[in-house]
């Protein structure tokens, strides 16, 4: 037994031993900085926007859940559809509340707080039930399977670091981010007239709204790249509430989504997207319900979330059609049979679907006068010259090639490239093909899964082929988003279907499987290679500056946009041939659709009355793209003919140039 004095020696040497420890330790790391400043910082703030992103989807969520979920309310399906009806009822109270009352700490922060604390019993019951339903589904989960999961998080991770970085993708900074920031920089969401987009259903950017108000711009991108992996639970969570085999499936149908580099690289670019297939996933769930049960709340649902879909754009509303197209075959071949009321089911399904976009609809109505602005008729500043360069383009391909289009759009889709303009990989098609060769049939509600697939498939494709004989721009496939979490079904059974093939008494899957791994692992390489080539990782990290990741990925664009912001204070920039106006807005008017010189040549064909009429509207200055100014000038766009292209510059030669950036932008004086 230790002495009174052997115990106090101890003691005093442990003293002292700690006490140097932290000395040095301490002067060590004051001289050896592991952690510069920047870096500290960079780190907090990428934090905290992950943070602002998981309190916006808990309060989604929490709503969701109050508000109350027909089915499944535990499992992971109906606690991703709590958080997609969250998600919905959120965007109206921005659009209502910043609309009334204005974006103030009181609609966006005091008023979810209270909320949150309402509520607070379904808040913990719905994360508890998320984490509690993920543990079930990752333990079901074998080995194959898993591979693919680790892939599809490799895919999330470096998704992630690209949007925690400054934005750089076109169309949010042409709109997605440009319309949230404006109603922040106003206090209160309005019709914006210089940006005609402001007229579009805007459920994604009132999310984003939220979330830049807390965490600034990349804030908004991480949240929507939190909704892109709630829709991967939640086609994984459809599956899951299918037979044993059926289970499997759901990680391989959505591999066959990712593999798709569009699918996974635009998880960082703050779109509207993954929003839209995030309420397809959530409408194909009560719908199966409904096929399987004949519950008519199910049906009511999954009109609700059809109907959210088209909130996100006006061609989510594609969404509608290929669900009431499914209906209506289920009813004719079952419905009486299964006395199923035809009309009642109709109706409430359109019912349901009505109650949102009617909301958007309205507001338009009020607003411009036009509840389908800025389309079909002239309103508010959307006149004739206008209407016909945004709606004039012509059908993309023959008419025949709508017959192949489905084989057209996987091979031929390229990110950026004209037509399709959506990398959507090979899985889709081929595991779909490969579901043809089933032999086994397959149990009730696995049947009806495979039915609503087939349905929205056929019907999409004649939608699809139509829509681009009406309009150039309905080719690209990003308008149809919110159908390819059915799509991604059909693709899991056609994985299903394969694993039950013998080749030479060798299991077939073993090739697919091959196949699918390769697949979703050569579209994760090229996100890594893509995010390490932008500089994402150092960005984040603090070990470059904004300017220098903007310079490195946007070229002359962003020295020239700061030289804009660098202009004496209240100046008005009027921008030529560039619609990207994220930025510098309000000071600058960025050329949205393209119309700005077509606009002042047909109202001033005289030049003396170009710079007169420039002066009245309030401009100092231009910003020219010439880039896109040469492109179009060789008049192949009919929307541009070379002889007004050639006027611009005429105007151009005649007034002082202020800077230059290579040969891509010029900044000019109106004198």
């Amino acid at each position: 037994m230790p002495t009174k004095q052997t115990s106090s020696q101890n003691n005093l040497r442990a003293g002292l031993v700690l006490f140097c420890m932290v000395l040095l330790m301490a002067g060590y790391y004051l001289v050896h900085k592991p952690v510069t400043p920047d870096i500290a910082t960079a780190g907090a703030s990428g934090l905290w926007r992950v943070f602002v992103a998981i309190a916006i989807l808990v309060l989604a969520g929490t709503i969701g859940r109050a508000a109350g979920i027909p089915f499944n309310a535990d499992r992971l399906s109906g606690l991703v559809l709590q958080a997609g009806l969250g998600l919905g009822i959120i965007s109206v109270y921005i659009l209502v509340g910043g609309s009334l009352l204005g974006l103030n700490w009181i609609t966006l922060g005091v008023i979810p707080a209270i909320i949150l604390v309402i509520f607070r019993n379904s808040m913990i019951g719905w994360l508890i039930s998320l984490c509690r339903a993920a543990k079930q589904v990752w333990a079901e989960t074998r080995a194959f399977e898993k591979t693919i999961a680790i892939i599809i998080a490799v895919i999330f991770f470096f998704s992630l670091m690209s949007a925690l970085a400054p934005p750089l993708k076109y169309d949010a900074l042409m709109y997605h981010l440009v319309m949230p920031q404006t109603y922040i920089q106003q206090g209160q969401i309005t019709h914006i007239p210089w940006l005609v987009m402001t007229g579009m259903p805007q459920a994604t950017e009132m999310i984003f709204t939220l979330a830049i108000w807390y965490g600034g711009l990349p804030a908004a991108a991480v949240t929507g790249w939190l909704i892109g992996l709630l829709a991967i639970l939640g086609l994984i969570g459809f599956f899951h509430d299918g037979s044993e085999n059926f289970r499997r499936a759901g990680w391989v149908a959505a591999a066959s989504l990712l593999a798709g580099e569009t699918f996974a690289s635009s998880l960082s670019w703050a779109y509207i997207d993954w929003m839209g297939l995030f309420f397809g996933v959530c409408c194909i769930i009560p719908l199966r319900g409904w096929y399987n049960s004949g519950r008519l709340k199910q049906l009511f649902c999954a009109g609700i979330f059809a109907g959210l879909a088209f909130t996100t754009k006006y061609t989510g509303g594609i969404l509608f059609l290929c669900v009431f197209t499914s209906i209506v075959w289920y009813l004719i071949k079952n419905g009486k049979e299964e006395n199923r009321p035809v009309l009642n089911s109709v109706l409430l399904f359109s019912a349901g679907a009505a109650i949102f976009p009617l909301i958007w609809l309205t507001r338009n109505a009020i607003t411009t006068g036009n509840p389908l602005f800025p389309f079909f008729f002239p309103a508010a500043e959307m006149n004739a010259i206008r209407l016909s360069v945004y709606q004039g383009a012509e059908p993309y391909g023959e008419w025949w090639e709508g017959f192949l289009l489905p084989f057209r759009a996987s091979l031929w889709g390229q990110e950026s490239a004209e037509g399709y303009s959506v990398s959507i990989g090979p899985l889709l098609l081929i595991l779909g093909i490969a579901g043809l060769l089933r032999k086994q049939s397959l149990e009730k509600a696995d049947k009806h899964a495979e039915q609503i697939g087939l349905m929205f498939f056929l019907s999409a494709w004649l939608f699809w082929a139509v829509g681009n004989r009406m309009s150039g721009y309905l080719i690209q496939t990003r308008m149809y988003f919110s159908l390819f979490p059915a799509f991604a079904v059909l693709a899991g059974l056609g994985w299903e279907a394969v694993r039950e093939i013998r080749w030479h008494g060798a299991r077939f899957s073993r090739l697919f499987g091959l196949v699918i791994i390769l697949s979703l692992s050569l579209s994760a390489v090229n996100l890594v290679i893509q995010t390490l080539r932008q500089d994402s990782l150092k960005m984040i990290a603090g070990m470059i500056g904004e300017d220098a990741y903007l310079d490195a990925n946007l070229g002359w664009y962003a020295p020239a946009v700061r030289a804009v912001n660098r202009l004496p204070e209240g100046s008005r920039v009027l921008f030529f041939y560039e619609p990207r106006g994220l930025a510098c807005t309000p000071r600058c008017d960025p050329d949205e659709i393209l119309d700005h010189w077509k606009i002042t040549w047909t109202k001033n064909v005289e030049p003396d009355s170009v710079l007169p009429f420039w002066r009245g509207q309030g401009y100092n200055y231009l910003f020219i793209n010439n880039a896109g100014m040469e492109f179009l000038s060789d008049g192949n766009d009919p929307h541009h003919p070379a002889e007004e292209i050639a006027a611009l510059k005429d105007v151009l030669d005649e007034i002082p140039l202020l800077e230059s950036f290579g040969q891509s932008y010029q900044i000019y004086q109106v004198p």
